[in-house]
């Protein structure tokens, strides 16, 4: 591929990191495939440029050609998506070369499918056992077992473009750096261990659970139905949510916990008489 001219360079490279992409975002996707497609994306998004502007370098070709190899073994288990499907009839409409046509489509399709991605049911089921119930680890360890609060709980604020999952405690303080210490212990042992196959089971359960009795109320459904055309400029049936919430699997919550949990990225903040002194040992580790 040496003698492969500089459009043609990116316009397959570009066709090959879309096959990645969309293999590992794809229902049909796999560990293996997971695997193979996160693989290739790591190739591929570090030596494209490098091919494209140093046409000889045998090194970055050779990175590009080994993704696109594992891109086509991901895509071929897992199958394409919108943007291969959008693609066939923009190129033959318009005489478009079928990498234009991708390069052209991955960013519109990319950013029409964000607001749906299902790791966002993976979040509020990490939130449900983290915190988010009466049977999740802070209520049963801080509160049931320890004694050292009356409420307990975490949550999630979604907006368009950001967000947060929270813990919350109230406390006595001199408890403050106890209550700081379990909870340390708790997200620690979550990262350490991940979630076992009865929590997840348990959060989907009262997940859904909440869900269908919110039906109930007006004022529920008037908040979810703005909150959906907020986010999303669209609206989720009650069966698709649930589904949603079904179809999330165990490696979507282990990966989101290392994602969201780093300690490096965390902030507190106290309302109270208590300083830096009541911070237990573990705020250093």
């Amino acid at each position: 591929t040496l003698s492969m001219p500089q459009g043609l360079t990116a316009s397959v490279g570009v066709d090959a990191l879309t096959h990645a992409i969309e293999a590992y975002v794809s229902r049909r996707a796999q560990p293996m495939t997971d695997l193979l497609a996160l693989s290739a994306i790591r190739l591929i998004a570090h030596s494209l440029r490098v091919a494209y502007r140093e046409g000889e370098n045998l090194e970055a070709r050779s990175q590009v050609m080994l993704g696109a190899t594992q891109a086509g073994m991901a895509f071929s288990n897992a199958s394409v998506a919108l943007v291969h499907g959008m693609a066939r009839p923009l190129g033959a409409c318009f005489h478009l070369t079928h990498g234009l046509s991708i390069a052209v489509l991955l960013p519109v399709v990319t950013e029409f499918s964000v607001p749906a991605a299902p790791e966002r049911y993976a979040l509020y089921l990490l939130n449900d056992i983290v915190g988010g119930s009466m049977s999740s680890r802070l209520f049963q360890e801080v509160r049931e077992r320890q004694g050292l609060v009356y409420s307990v709980h975490s949550g999630t604020q979604q907006y368009r473009d950001t967000g947060i999952l929270y813990f919350y405690a109230g406390t006595d303080p001199a408890n403050f750096g106890k209550v700081l210490k379990a909870f340390v212990r708790e997200v620690r042992a979550l990262k350490k261990d991940g979630v076992t196959a009865e929590e997840l089971r348990r959060a989907k359960d009262h997940l859904k659970g909440n869900l269908l009795l919110s039906l109930e109320s007006s004022s529920s459904r008037m908040n979810r139905l703005a909150k959906q055309e907020l986010r999303f400029g669209a609206f989720h049936s009650i069966e698709n949510m649930l589904e949603e919430i079904d179809a999330v699997p165990p490696e979507a919550v282990e990966a989101l916990i290392h994602r969201v949990l780093d300690e490096e990225q965390m902030a507190l903040v106290t309302l109270g008489p208590v300083d830096k002194r009541n911070l237990p040992r573990e705020m250093d580790a």
